[in-house]
């Protein structure tokens, strides 16, 4: 097997959450490859939220716009739009998307409408008047134990309050990333975490699962700048892997070995950040080797 480039696997090799792990792509790997069924499942999951939104509360609502990020969601349109037809046309053809010649009505039905084209989920992020990053619009429908409503219009800080020391170690190098980001430059990190059951959305305050097969999710991230607004693009990639399966997937002998003694080196905050129960460590036990 060709080497994974970036490595989604590539934490292993730290001892803690606190760190940023970005690498570049070439803007024609902004959005990662995916088939017609990866589309399908993925498309099928939003299509049901989306059908019940009206009876969801205000604080599950997949998609959310800010008024300041009507301009930003039209430039992301456009620059999502040109890039699935010129670097992913055939699955788009595949997966019978026929890109409107106008955009919607309004910043949010456009939001919607684009989350559409893709498995990915997507936000914008906009200085404020003081320079800081903010998120402005999400079209969110695989969340990871948090919401957008949570999430809209706070600062990079707030946004990741819940992270371990994240304020102290990492909101620096994060906040001069965001300002310095080229634009036509994207790069791209990867998040993990480890979960009973394959449910492609975990909801804080929903009962967890306790009992059943365990899947290891990661999430391809990447963040593209816009040349007009400046604003950028956040792009979350979800993929679920059955845990038991997870050398043969990767390709790499004793991967699974390796994420275990990963989550050892984890300090207590960090496991509980990552929703790694007492019962969940004791499950895992089932798959160490010695």
């Amino acid at each position: 097997m060709p080497p994974r480039t970036p490595d989604p696997f590539a934490f292993l090799t730290r001892d803690t959450l606190l760190h940023m792990g970005l690498n570049p792509v070439t803007d024609r790997d902004w959005v990662a490859p995916f088939s017609a069924a990866e589309f399908a499942r993925f498309q099928q999951h939003k299509l049901r939220l989306l059908a019940a939104r009206e009876q969801a509360p205000d604080s599950a609502q997949p998609v959310l716009v800010a008024a300041r990020a009507a301009a930003a969601v039209g430039e992301c349109r456009q620059a999502l739009q040109q890039h699935l037809q010129r670097d992913h046309g055939a699955v788009m053809d595949a997966c019978g998307i026929a890109f409107k010649q106008t955009p919607a009505s309004d910043a949010m039905a456009d939001l919607q409408d684009m989350s559409l084209w893709l498995p990915d989920d997507l936000c914008i992020l906009q200085p404020n008047t003081a320079g800081d990053y903010v998120l402005t619009a999400a079209a969110v429908f695989c969340p990871s134990l948090w919401l957008p409503a949570d999430k809209m219009n706070k600062t990079l800080a707030d946004i990741h309050h819940p992270i371990p020391e994240f304020g102290q170690r990492l909101l620096p190098s994060v906040n001069r990333f965001f300002h310095h980001l080229k634009v036509g430059r994207p790069v791209v990190r990867f998040n993990w975490a480890i979960q009973v059951g394959d449910a492609l959305a975990r909801v804080p305050g929903q009962v967890a699962r306790k009992e059943g097969p365990l899947f290891y999710r990661s999430e391809r991230q990447s963040l593209l700048r816009l040349p007009g607004s400046g604003a950028v693009v956040f792009l979350i990639r979800t993929q679920l892997w059955p845990l038991a399966e997870l050398d043969e997937i990767s390709g790499e002998v004793n991967l699974l070995q390796r994420l275990l003694r990963h989550i050892d080196r984890l300090s207590q905050p960090e496991r509980d950040y990552k929703g790694i129960s007492n019962s969940l460590l004791t499950t895992l036990e089932q798959f160490r080797t010695g």
